[in-house]
């Protein structure tokens, strides 16, 4: 008998590139246990491991309160399929897909730098980015629209579906790696508005870290606003296609929170945008 690792659980199904199903092909043996340690040095099953991981996190492991991706429901409901592409690329999320045989969601083994070159994503990068691609796909099932999608890419302004998606990214990973995962809060608003909507307005709405007080600098955003959590800001997000409607949903949702005086001054950071 020989032993195999298959990278797919009910509801998400890893792919060797576009089609072929990822596996790690074990030893032959006959009714023995079988233990593996998945090295870096061993490739593609590196890749594969840490995208699981962070797959099965989100999905059977999920501490935060926040909804699953989307679930095997049957027919244009199956398995999310995951591209594991072993090439340099930005990751994506296509939630058409589901009605071809391609997979909604592709994660590269290798990144680009902007001045050229390639890079290795690292273990908590291949766990972070499966966690983002995921975090999209759930947002689409709780009220991200085609329409809004050509609306972001027109003018693309993205905000709303890429700050959730690095918030969920952002808070997920840190509980899993430590504190030391960057959460874009080192980044003035210039670069912010710059970088095709990755904000990081979901940890701002978390934590109590005032990046401009904290770099003394008015390049920074400025942060009084903390205390939610990750449920209620998904709650908010159900049925708001804009960043203003977000924030207006979070203020009337949830008066008691303090600090909810100061989310137009946190929103305003960005004020560019809708």
């Amino acid at each position: 008998m020989y032993y195999s690792i298959k990278w797919e659980r009910n509801d998400f199904d890893i792919r060797s590139g576009n089609w072929g199903q990822a596996y790690f092909n074990g030893p032959r043996y006959k009714e023995k246990a079988w233990d593996q340690v998945i090295w870096k040095s061993i490739g593609m099953s590196w890749v594969y491991a840490h995208i699981h991981r962070g797959a099965y996190t989100y999905y059977y492991a999920n501490k935060w309160g926040i909804k699953s991706p989307p679930k095997n429901g049957g027919f244009l409901k199956t398995r999310i399929k995951i591209g594991a592409m072993d090439k340099s690329g930005r990751a994506h999320y296509y939630d058409f897909n589901k009605f071809f045989t391609t997979p909604q969601i592709k994660i590269y083994r290798k990144g680009n730098y902007k001045n050229g070159g390639e890079y290795y994503l690292s273990s908590e990068n291949l766990f972070g980015t499966a966690v983002h691609e995921l975090a999209h796909a759930s947002h689409w099932e709780i009220g991200y629209t085609y329409g809004q999608y050509v609306v972001d890419a027109i003018f693309s302004e993205p905000f709303l579906p890429e700050s959730w998606a690095q918030g969920i990214e952002s808070e997920i990973t840190s509980d899993i790696y430590g504190d030391s995962y960057e959460k874009n809060q080192s980044t003035t608003i210039k670069d912010i508005l710059g970088n095709g909507g990755y904000t990081p307005i979901v940890v701002d709405l978390i934590d109590d870290y005032n990046q401009r007080a904290e770099m003394y600098d008015n390049a920074y955003p400025i942060d009084r606003v903390k205390g939610y959590t990750l449920k209620q800001l998904e709650d908010a997000l159900y049925d708001a296609y804009l960043w203003k409607s977000w924030k207006e949903k979070i203020e009337s949702k949830y008066p008691v929170n303090p600090t909810r005086i100061y989310l137009n001054e946190l929103f305003e950071n960005y004020k560019n945008i809708d």
